[in-house]
């Protein structure tokens, strides 16, 4: 808006946006970063030293650029009165309004915060919807941008040819008005309508032909950009639809009736729609280009939460924490159980220990005519990793559920490879035993 001059409407703005990006540059050089082996580097020193290598200038410059045109539209309140003052400050105010556009710098800033925002959220439609109003703004803030260029144009002097401003006697509307006839003039370059400004001297021809160049490219990659994410948004459930589609499909065809259909139905919205929504891990191919430290770290944050229930890994977190990457990266495995499905039944060779991460079990011993209740944050079968196990009762899933099993075989690798603490384990294995 510069271009329209009316810097002296906005001071106090000003002021607070100057004020806000000054205190913004000072706190950037505490801002820490990762570093190639994955690590965050806090220490001073190094953050300063890499915020000077990369954005300090460009926002140093900007935020001089704010302070001094902050400055220029005082003096220009200050000499409204006076031809002579206002004339000493002209030039200088014209050569600062080009320089404000580095501003456009700060939109690193906004897409980091939006795609913080996105991570935050974590909703598959929250990031398509963003893509397709980030577009839109992306057009409604480039269309800005040149039509207040367009206007800037028309206001310069270039005798003795006119201007379309001049042409169009538009010094004599509103500055609303003025200000939408500009904007109009840029979205039409993007667009296929027309509107009956036009340009009338070589500079604004020359305007003309640049901004529709770049039109033929932005207009044509936005679009297309708007076109994916509306697609992306209808297809969010298309594979969950299309099985829903042959599932009834397949009905039809063997004669299932209505009340068995209308059962299955009711169960795959309920149980099996939420999974379409989840990222299963198989599916997450750059986890398997992460260094291996890192790999670790990501299965011991994914993992730790659900074993340190039990003391014993609770303890083992505080005391060697790479034994606890390792078993979490080698020795557990996810487990889903289907509302009313047997995990295991007497007799049968246990092979691993196994965590409740979400829903309830059911444990039904000989003879007893209640079962014991296990729910999330519950653990089972731990002497499998102390002793040969056969189980000896049931256990059943009342509701659909997820556990974590660790397997004794791995969990025994494990533990070998960390001579330092099998003292701690096999004290612990003995205590176990002794009072089974």
């Amino acid at each position: 808006l510069s271009a329209f001059r009316i810097e002296h409407l906005f001071v106090t703005p000003n002021l607070i946006a100057a004020s806000f990006w000054t205190l913004d540059f000072v706190l950037s050089f505490f801002v820490g970063y990762d570093t190639a082996d994955g690590v965050v580097e806090t220490r001073l020193p190094k953050t300063a030293a890499r915020y000077a290598r990369t954005w300090m200038v460009p926002d140093l410059i900007v935020i001089v650029v704010d302070w001094v045109m902050l400055y220029l539209a005082l003096a220009e309140n200050d000499n409204a009165t006076s031809p002579a003052g206002f004339a000493r400050i002209g030039k200088s105010v014209r050569y600062m309004r080009i320089m404000r556009v580095m501003r456009l710098l700060r939109l690193r800033k906004i897409q980091e915060a939006l795609h913080q925002a996105d991570e935050f959220v974590n909703i598959q439609y929250f990031s398509i919807i963003q893509k397709l109003l980030l577009n839109m703004v992306w057009i409604l803030l480039l269309s800005h941008f040149i039509g207040c260029g367009w206007y800037a144009i028309g206001m310069e002097d270039f005798s003795p040819e006119e201007s379309w401003i001049s042409v169009d006697n538009l010094l004599d509307r509103s500055l609303e008005y003025r200000y939408l006839t500009a904007l109009h003039w840029s979205i039409t370059q993007f667009t296929p309508g027309s509107m009956n400004v036009q340009p009338v001297n070589s500079v604004e021809r020359l305007y003309s032909v640049v901004v529709l160049v770049l039109g033929m490219v932005v207009f044509s990659s936005t679009v297309s950009s708007i076109t994916a994410a509306a697609n992306n948004l209808k297809d969010i459930n298309a594979v969950y639809k299309h099985q829903i589609w042959t599932l009834r499909r397949y009905f039809r065809e063997q004669k299932i009736s209505a009340h068995l259909t209308h059962r299955v139905l009711r169960y795959t919205e309920s149980m099996i729609k939420p999974k379409y929504q989840k990222v299963n891990v198989d599916q997450v191919k750059i986890l398997a280009m992460l260094p291996q430290m890192l790999t670790k770290d990501v299965n011991l944050e994914i993992y730790q939460k659900h074993l340190v229930v039990h003391p014993l890994f609770d303890a083992l977190s505080d005391i060697n924490i790479t034994m606890m990457q390792k078993l979490c990266s080698c020795a557990l495995k996810d487990a889903v159980l289907e509302k009313g499905e047997m995990m295991f039944s007497p007799g049968q060779v246990c092979n691993s220990m196994s965590f409740v991460c979400h829903g309830i079990l059911d444990y039904w011993m000989w003879q007893e005519s209640h079962p014991e209740k296990l729910e999330r944050r519950s653990f089972f079968c731990e002497a499998v990793l102390w002793t040969p196990w056969i189980h000896q009762g049931r256990m059943y899933a009342r509701t659909e559920s997820t556990i974590i099993a660790l397997d004794a075989h791995e969990f025994h690798e494990v533990a070998q490879s960390f001579s330092a603490d099998m003292d701690l384990l096999r004290s612990y294995a003995e205590e176990f035993v002794r009072a089974m």
